[in-house]
């Protein structure tokens, strides 16, 4: 493929997996010798973006989501024509609307998009935003070149809700720059002091904004009561307050676990935390495809998550992990107590889950794929 002007366009400048999953799609094509542009909004993250700029990446910032989107759009569309733009890729769902919008008379440009949630699962407080919603989406799917999702369940319900052709729809999981997964010795073993954790100790890990959604509760519940005879069990919910940590803290508080279960907040070093855990735990309620279960699987650790259509073909039940029924507090205690007690499976999830995430989820693969279908 000859090298292209790709403009990369995200409405949202938070420490989400979308704008991480961005960011490293960007920086792999600008490797390859593709110019690339990147558009954001101002934000407290925005430094995440800054940080790529290089000789074939350019970084823009931008007040998307401003209340006259005419000028968005206008924007948009003399930067396209100015930058001799051949390609605009979009990220979540403004960021498509606008794309298609700001594409209008600009024949020669392609648009693709990246899928990284379910639109249509969200609830708004106002109803009538979700057909917002999915009018903002609709137009954009119709006109784009094609969509890539990050699950096949995403893929279907994307095909099914927004009539769009199977054949436009790819899916492309997530991918991760494994090359950058550094682990500092001397940070795990302060991890290890500070929390007083033991050799023998069973050290959970969760990460993930607190929130109800995320399912933390239920790991709280099942430590609490099925799992209250494992003494050596610790468990750290990593993420910041979504409005629901006072909430889990109470929960603990309840159990008298404030020994054994933490929330030590947002933290970067992720793969410390992994390297110090023995298994990792994703109770979630919703999801599209998170990259804490692809940093888990990569680091060799057995991961756990729930039986949403969203893994399928992901996280194969006792080959590349396990799965159990969501909101149900039995079934997770019952899946890390078949962890604990069979080394053999433990071993052989790790193994295959390695694999597995070494194939199909390196960004390399990741932009491989994409660059092949544009």
């Amino acid at each position: 493929m000859n090298n292209l002007n790709i403009l990369h366009i995200i409405d949202c400048a938070n420490k989400g997996g979308a704008e991480r999953e961005m960011c490293l799609i960007s920086k792999e094509m600008s490797l390859r010798g593709h110019h690339i542009f990147l558009i954001h909004p101002p934000g407290k993250d925005t430094n995440q973006f800054s940080q790529l700029k290089s000789n074939t990446l350019t970084v823009v910032e931008y007040p998307l989501k401003q209340k006259n989107v005419f000028k968005t759009i206008l924007f948009l569309n003399q930067f396209m024509r100015k930058n001799k733009i051949a390609i605009i890729h979009s990220h979540l769902y403004f960021s498509d609307f606008i794309s298609f919008l700001a594409r209008i008379g600009l024949f020669n440009v392609k648009h693709y998009i990246t899928l990284h949630m379910y639109i249509l699962a969200s609830k708004p407080k106002i109803p009538i935003r979700k057909y917002q919603f999915y009018i903002c989406a609709f137009f954009p799917y119709l006109f784009s070149k094609k969509i890539f999702a990050v699950s096949n369940d995403l893929c279907k319900h994307t095909s099914k809700y927004f009539l769009v052709s199977k054949k436009k729809i790819i899916r492309i999981y997530n991918g991760l720059n494994f090359e950058e997964f550094t682990i500092d010795s001397n940070r795990v073993s302060e991890i290890r002091e500070n929390y007083q954790i033991k050799e023998n100790d069973i050290v959970l890990l969760c990460l993930g904004l607190l929130t109800e959604e995320k399912g933390q509760s239920y790991i709280v519940d099942a430590i609490g009561t099925n799992l209250s005879e494992y003494k050596n069990i610790k468990c750290f919910l990593l993420g910041s307050d979504g409005g629901h940590e006072q909430f889990l803290r109470d929960k603990i508080k309840k159990y008298n676990c404030e020994d054994r279960i933490f929330l030590p907040g947002f933290q970067t070093d992720i793969c410390n935390w992994l390297k110090v855990s023995t298994i990792y735990v994703h109770p979630t309620l919703n999801d599209a495809m998170p990259l804490s279960l692809i940093e888990a699987m990569y680091l060799k650790r057995p991961v756990i998550t729930t039986d949403l259509p969203t893994f399928e073909g992901f996280v194969t039940h006792q080959k590349t992990g396990l799965i159990v029924k969501k909101k149900s507090t039995v079934d997770l205690a019952n899946a890390i107590s078949l962890l604990i007690n069979n080394p053999s499976l433990y071993n052989e999830i790790k193994e295959n889950a390695y694999s597995f995430s070494l194939t199909n989820c390196s960004i390399k693969v990741t932009v491989d794929n994409i660059l092949e279908n544009y």
